[in-house]
């Protein structure tokens, strides 16, 4: 069940999925974290202090370029999916003298 890790997955996933296991446990039956085989852990959660995040280095999303107002990026990449502009010939329109109906 061992599978590589990801770079923004630093944890195997089965060590991520026993936390989680531990983690519900702990939260259906709250009295589990003062075992003495869990003194670790209950030291642990007591002096943890979450850290900020850490910047990450990847491009801005095109959403995010559009809410910062830089959507000159976001429009190149739209590019490729909008097709090319049609000439815009007038367009025979009906008869004038004829009033129109639902």
């Amino acid at each position: 069940r061992d599978r590589p890790t990801s770079p923004r997955r630093m944890l195997p996933t089965d060590q991520v999925d026993s936390l989680h296991a531990i983690v519900q446990l702990l939260d259906q039956t709250p009295a589990l974290v003062h075992s003495p085989e869990l003194g670790f852990f209950r030291d642990f959660l007591e002096q943890f202090q979450i850290p900020p995040a850490p910047e990450t280095s990847a491009a801005p999303t095109v959403a995010e370029q559009v809410a910062a107002g830089d959507d000159d990026d976001a429009a190149e990449l739209d590019e490729g999916c909008v097709p090319p502009d049609e000439p815009d010939e007038a367009q025979e329109m009906g008869d004038p003298s004829h009033e129109p109906t639902d």
